[in-house]
């Protein structure tokens, strides 16, 4: 090569530069998708694995039955609120008219609760007036008083272990 031929682009220089750099940049990109990809998936679990994990002091589990003018309610949900904290739960009513409660963590925080008692919830077709919704299935064992914690009078203390607490509803 005479002079400055070798600082003219050829073909074949030109080909195999490109396809260098394409190998570089296409396993540069790679690496890093393939980083990105695993970190975020990492984090994830993390996240998912270190979430709330159970109470962070004493906790008890509650469970009962539920009756309405001695016989059991077969259908509906408990509900428990702690005014202080704020934390709560439910169970759903079976067919014998037991529950238990459950939470987030399974396991119900050391504590007083209000208790109260709601029918289950029926889906509402949409209609000419609107779309549906959820509202109470009408249920004759389960009286108006016991549907909100401020009417029911209903409490319960959960302590370390096991609380029974059974439910009994009059007029």
């Amino acid at each position: 090569m005479t002079g400055n031929e070798w600082l003219k682009p050829s073909k074949r220089r030109y080909s195999n530069l490109h396809k260098a750099v394409e190998k570089i940049m296409t396993k540069s990109f790679l690496i890093k998708s393939l980083t990105l990809a695993c970190s975020f998936c990492l984090l994830t679990i993390l996240n998912v694995g270190c979430g709330g994990g159970g109470p962070k002091g004493p906790s008890g589990t509650v469970s009962g039955t539920v009756t309405y003018q001695g016989q059991p309610v077969t259908e509906g949900v408990v509900n428990i609120f702690n005014t202080q904290s704020s934390e709560g739960g439910q169970g759903q009513i079976k067919s014998d008219g037991s529950y238990q409660i459950s939470t987030p963590s399974s396991q119900v925080p050391v504590g007083e609760y209000d208790v109260y008692v709601v029918p289950p919830t029926v889906t509402t077709p949409d209609s000419a007036d609107g779309p549906g919704g959820e509202e109470y299935k009408v249920v004759e064992n389960i009286p108006d008083k016991y549907r909100s914690s401020s009417t029911s009078g209903l409490k319960v203390t959960v302590n370390e272990g096991s609380n029974p607490f059974n439910i009994s509803m009059d007029e």
